[in-house]
């Protein structure tokens, strides 16, 4: 079992400006295996963080697809509803018309 010596305490609850200009006034044991623990964790959350950037990119090229598809739908809604109107707009006629018939047979047999 390797113990950590107080000086490897120390050093690992310095910052890591205080670690640097350490190691170039007192160079030691201690505080390279202190630095180089100190690297490892960068590393790995320097990993960490190309991860999560790869997962955001893939979840926002998702959601692009998303938006694409829901604008497509919109697109087609919107031609549906200005057919929709068309043909309200067509009854509304076609019912004047009908009614306008109506008064001029009703008007002819008085």
């Amino acid at each position: 079992m390797h113990l950590v010596t107080q000086d490897r305490a120390d050093y690992r609850c310095m910052s890591n400006a205080r670690l640097i200009q350490e190691s170039k006034d007192n160079p030691t044991t201690e505080l390279a295996i202190a630095l180089g623990e100190r690297i490892e964790d960068a590393i790995f959350e320097d990993a960490s963080w190309e991860e999560t950037a790869r997962a955001c990119e893939d979840e926002n090229e998702k959601l692009g697809d998303e938006i694409s598809t829901l604008k497509a739908q919109i697109e087609e809604l919107e031609l549906m509803l200005g057919m929709r109107d068309e043909q309200i707009n067509d009854l509304q006629n076609t019912a004047e018309d009908w009614q306008a018939r109506y008064q001029r047979a009703i008007g002819n047999t008085y």
